[in-house]
């Protein structure tokens, strides 16, 4: 579940409060595609690649956008802000990667009141994908925008994949070093 919280700053700590439910996707609803809306211009066609940086977005407003990842687990809360997302739209579809800072990874319930609390000082970075029934048609957005429907595969041809990695390392240099098993 997305929410999004007011981002209140002060005693170097930055305090987090719930203010209302909201939809990720939906061409109707949805912050993606809202936000990608107006970054539009009437000749972006697809293939089309773009990035939004939801978290700075947001930021600027004093409010975050919070990840609930496992709203109802009543053994451990697991809550990222969403930092920002990046899309290849393509033949009728839009596979997305999002960028998340893992606030409180699997902490036990009731060490934190999902409602009200402080930003930790260290976060966790996390990757997830999924892909959108949707596309950019000149400079607007065409079709549903929701998720994929049955099949849980996203399906990545080359073009898709070399966005993706080459967006993933613009944002996270170290993130391909080889690492000792």
């Amino acid at each position: 579940m997305y929410y999004v919280y007011d981002r209140a700053e002060g005693d170097g700590v930055t305090k987090l409060q719930r203010k209302k439910r909201i939809c990720l996707v939906g061409c109707k609803s949805g912050i993606i595609p809202d936000l990608l809306r107006c970054k539009l211009k009437p000749d972006h066609n697809e293939p089309y690649d773009w990035e939004l940086d939801i978290s700075e977005d947001y930021s600027s407003r004093g409010e975050a956008v919070i990840v609930d990842m496992k709203p109802y687990d009543e053994d451990c809360i697991f809550l990222c802000e969403l930092d920002k997302a990046y899309g290849y739209s393509h033949n009728g579809w839009t596979p997305i990667l999002l960028r998340l800072k893992g606030l409180y990874v699997d902490e036990p319930v009731g060490s934190l009141n999902k409602e009200s609390f402080d930003y930790p000082n260290k976060t966790d970075l996390i990757y997830t994908m999924s892909y959108l029934s949707g596309t950019v048609e000149n400079g607007n957005i065409k079709g549903r925008w929701t998720g994929s429907g049955p099949s849980r595969s996203v399906l990545l041809f080359p073009k898709t994949l070399t966005f993706f990695l080459a967006s993933m390392g613009k944002n996270d240099p170290g993130l391909f070093r080889e690492t000792e098993p």
